[in-house]
């Protein structure tokens, strides 16, 4: 039964064009952020020039002479580098590309009639398991373009860096699509409660975006005041502990991993609990 739903769901998303807009426009979109965040802190000579005049005209607007460690961010590998950008702005890029598929997705099931025409399998267990799957392949393809996105572009931008710890990039890439997963779990709940995949959008869209990054740093540093403990709101979450993720550290995968897969269960405790009106 499994493998049935599992292979009408792939037959279904390949026939879907988001199914591959969707990529293509991330990797562009991405390449391009990488290329603005290259430009900014590359260190190639053919940059200097650029960077002084960048210096020279935020200094004159500051007064102060600070600017001149602008672009000083500290990485010693391309490795560093790569995972610095990942956990910024790319990081909202590719998670937000996900939710957008993932609510698409739910839409598509809705407006094809294939839930209805499996209704006596719905919110059963292989039929959430087929979803889940396919969640979390394209989590996994999503966030791998975002990281050849980086990798991509970085080249362009730096000299003689050294390329560092390439098997904690691929942990982190490893953790970081699971957690991307987790949080695109979290929004298909969301679609199904409300029956509604706008609501998911928005939801997803406020959950990853630059509101919900000021509210974790609001609320973490209310429970700093509160008490002395490493606790942050940010490990309660998937996209928000994706943020916090530290670069070659142990304790951050397997913390990463193990929240992932509550989330994940979690959606298959109180997926078959959404209500079935509109497949009636």
């Amino acid at each position: 039964m499994i493998g049935r739903m599992l292979s009408a769901d792939l037959y279904r998303l390949g026939k879907q064009k988001s199914t591959w807009i969707i990529p293509l426009a991330t990797f562009a979109i991405i390449f391009v952020f990488g290329c603005l965040y290259g430009l900014i802190y590359g260190n190639a000579s053919w940059l200097d020039g650029i960077h002084k005049s960048m210096i020279d005209s935020m200094n004159s607007v500051d007064g102060s002479g600070t600017m001149a460690g602008l672009f000083n961010i500290g990485v010693t590998s391309l490795a560093e580098y790569v995972v610095f950008i990942f956990q910024t702005q790319e990081v909202n890029l590719s998670v937000i590309a996900i939710i957008i598929f993932a609510s698409m997705y739910v839409s598509a099931v809705k407006r094809n009639g294939y839930s209805k025409n499996v209704a006596a399998q719905y919110n059963t267990f292989p039929y959430n398991f087929s979803q889940a799957a396919v969640l979390l392949g394209y989590s996994v393809l999503l966030t791998l373009i975002a990281l050849c996105a980086n990798v991509a572009a970085a080249p362009i931008f730096f000299e003689g860096i050294e390329p560092g710890n390439f098997v904690s990039v691929l942990l982190l890439f490893a953790v970081t699509s699971l957690l991307h997963w987790a949080a695109c779990l979290m929004i298909v709940l969301i679609c199904d409660l409300f029956r509604n995949t706008t609501i998911g959008i928005v939801v997803g869209c406020l959950y990853t975006g630059f509101f919900a990054t000021f509210l974790y740093a609001g609320i973490n540093a209310l429970i700093s005041l509160i008490a002395e403990t490493d606790f942050r709101i940010n490990h309660l979450f998937p996209f928000a502990f994706s943020l916090i993720i530290k670069y070659d550290d142990t304790w951050s995968y397997v913390y990463g991993a193990a929240l992932a897969v509550i989330w994940a269960v979690l959606f298959f405790v109180l997926k078959p609990l959404v209500r079935k009106k509109d497949i009636a």
